[in-house]
């Protein structure tokens, strides 16, 4: 264990001893991780970055093999994280940890109109402070980690609570606390769960929309066989082959073009092979078969145009409009997919929403004022 000023490195689980102490005796805690991602594959939970009253913890989770006695404290506190849906998940999978309560500083930020939302700027607006951005492509699996990398990790955990006093006072000056506090309870749910990837879905990478059946049969093989070759090689997917170059293969080889010509020509011979032999035996796929391009739900077509509440239109009218009085962007309220589901279902679509933000889309229902500073209308239109 090395200590210098107010932040200590644990690299041994008889070290934890003393972090659980300052935790315990801590009235916030402020939280990261950092993980391999860009590196490995699957990625690796490698250093977990506390922040409390008594300085920054920083825990070698390659090194310390027993950490439920950190999960354990941890268990019952509030969590400060900037962006915490990548930390919950990485936690759910590697730990299967949940946290009881997170402040999510991002959302909090988001929800008060800040169209710069990064750590970085809001220590920068906020604190006069500028954090280094060099540690965010770094591999965190290389040891010893450098000096440059520990500080930047200690730094990414020591102003998250200031961060956080501010952001509230504000969020209840603007009388927005509760919509912050809903949002953070959606992520937590959202996140902090370990799911299988649909396998139907999983596959379909962006741009997967402008391939024909035989297309999407010949994407279906190649991203398999790239997931493979990824674990073999313990690096990312797009280490193996870029989303991009896989829909231009697959859409080559449906159109019965020279697909071979679109594999990079710095292939070694056995992934040439492999990725050949996934296309060829994509191509084989019967008619029957073959992926169809639509897997969704059809949101806009589950109740005809001529029967539906508001058409999606008007909802985004109206959405544009509450924002704007709000000085927020608008997706912050409902996303466009959310405008859709309102659209082709109004009581299915508005189950989707937080309370928060259907009572402000719902204004279009009975006419009333949106409401500023969190003030909202009356009546709930489907009670």
């Amino acid at each position: 264990m090395s200590a210098d000023l107010d932040w200590i490195l644990i690299e041994s689980g008889s070290d934890l001893g003393e972090a659980m102490e300052r935790i315990e005796a801590s009235s916030w805690i402020g939280f990261d991780l950092e993980a391999d991602s860009l590196h490995s594959y699957p990625e690796r939970v490698c250093l977990i970055q506390i922040g409390c009253e008594s300085g920054q913890l920083l825990i070698d989770s390659l090194a310390v093999k027993d950490l439920e006695p950190l999960f354990s404290t941890l268990a019952d506190r509030e969590l400060i994280i900037h962006s915490c849906d990548y930390d919950l998940r990485l936690l759910a999978k590697s730990f299967s940890f949940k946290p009881s309560r997170v402040f999510d500083t991002k959302e909090a930020a988001r929800i008060l109109g800040m169209r710069q939302f990064g750590l970085s700027a809001l220590t920068q607006e906020f604190l006069d402070v500028e954090l280094e951005k060099s540690g965010q492509k770094a591999d965190w699996s290389q040891r010893p980690l450098k000096p440059s990398l520990l500080d930047y990790a200690r730094k990414d955990v020591a102003y998250l609570y200031e961060l956080k006093q501010i952001l509230s006072r504000e969020l209840i000056r603007l009388g927005r606390i509760g919509w912050h506090s809903q949002t953070c309870e959606r992520i937590l749910h959202a996140y902090s769960r370990v799911e299988e990837g649909d396998p139907e879905t999983v596959w379909r990478i962006k741009g997967y929309h402008k391939l024909n059946r035989l297309g999407l049969a010949v994407l279906r093989k190649m991203w398999a066989w790239r997931e493979q070759e990824a674990v073999r090689l313990n690096r990312p997917p797009f280490f193996v082959l870029p989303h991009r170059k896989m829909i231009e293969i697959a859409d080559a080889a449906s159109q019965k073009l020279p697909w071979q010509d679109e594999i990079p020509r710095k292939f070694p011979a056995r992934r040439r092979a492999g990725l050949i032999a996934a296309v060829q035996e994509g191509m084989r796929t019967r008619l029957a078969d073959r992926p169809r391009r639509n897997a969704g739900t059809g949101r806009r077509n589950r109740i005809p145009k001529g029967e539906r509440m508001f058409s999606f239109d008007a909802l985004r009218e109206h959405r544009d409009k509450v924002a704007e009085q709000l000085d927020m962007d608008p997706t912050v309220i409902a996303s466009r997919s959310e405008l859709e589901d309102l659209a082709s279902n109004w009581e299915e679509g508005a189950r989707q929403l937080m309370e928060w933000q259907f009572q402000l889309i719902s204004g279009i229902a009975d006419g009333a004022d949106p409401g500023l500073n969190g003030k909202h209308h009356g009546d709930d239109p489907l009670t």
